[in-house]
């Protein structure tokens, strides 16, 4: 927060380094659900047949 107020556009700056830092984070989490998106599906279906 102080460094958001400090500086004319350092608001900016924090932002968008707020916002690289959820994409570069979420990456691993969409890589991991799609290779293990064939298996999830497969047990879905699996788990509905009686």
């Amino acid at each position: 927060y102080q460094l958001a107020q400090q500086g004319g556009g350092g608001g900016q700056v924090l932002f968008s380094i707020v916002i690289t830092g959820a994409l570069v984070s979420i990456i691993p989490v969409i890589v991991v659900f799609l290779l293990l998106q064939r298996f999830w599906q497969g047990g879905l279906t699996a788990g509905a047949i009686k």
